[in-house]
């Protein structure tokens, strides 16, 4: 019984499965995690694995609902955290494309709102540290704005880069320091 408990169980050898495919095949990645959850329905890294494999394929109704059961501790929970934050950043109104938004933020570079799109879709796009330092120069220009829709799109930038990021810790820093 000892052994048993000790043991990996049918969940974890199905994560372990799933986890390979995840980089090739992320309907198949889905699939494996539906069936570890099937074996074990609190399985964190099940949760965590199907809610990446949905995210990939742009099926992100369930993935706040998958987890919120998750533990914020640990690497399960940084994961967590990190799909949360980038499923609400993509969730962000960019107001645009990149290109069209560089060239209303050249006509009009104090405009602290076209400054705050073009730093949400940089930041949608994965161009991070671009998209945070248009975010903070936004926050500069207009300090309602700094507290309110800037703050939250870079606190999700952080997320989806990881709270320990170093990006993270400097945007942090200088955000708080322009707040505070």
């Amino acid at each position: 019984e000892r052994l048993d408990q000790l043991a990996p169980s049918e969940a974890d050898h199905l994560v372990t499965k799933a986890l390979a495919l995840e980089k090739t095949d992320a309907a198949e990645a889905e699939k494996v995690y539906r069936e570890a959850l099937n074996h074990d329905a609190e399985h964190d890294g099940a949760r965590v694995g199907l809610a990446r494999a949905l995210f990939q394929q742009d099926k992100v109704d369930e993935i706040e609902t998958l987890l919120d059961a998750v533990s914020t501790d640990g690497p399960q929970g940084a994961e967590a955290q990190r799909i949360l934050g980038e499923l609400k950043l993509k969730n962000l109104d960019a107001g645009g494309d990149e290109e069209e938004l560089r060239s209303k933020v050249e006509a009009d570079p104090e405009n602290a709102q076209l400054r705050y799109e073009l730093g949400c879709q940089l930041g949608k796009s994965g161009k991070h540290q671009e998209g945070l330092e248009m975010l903070l120069s936004a926050a500069e220009l207009d300090f309602t704005l700094a507290g309110g829709k800037v703050r939250e799109a870079m606190v999700q930038i952080f997320y989806s880069l990881g709270a320990d990021h170093p990006l993270s810790n400097e945007y942090r820093s200088k955000l708080a320091r322009l707040l505070y």
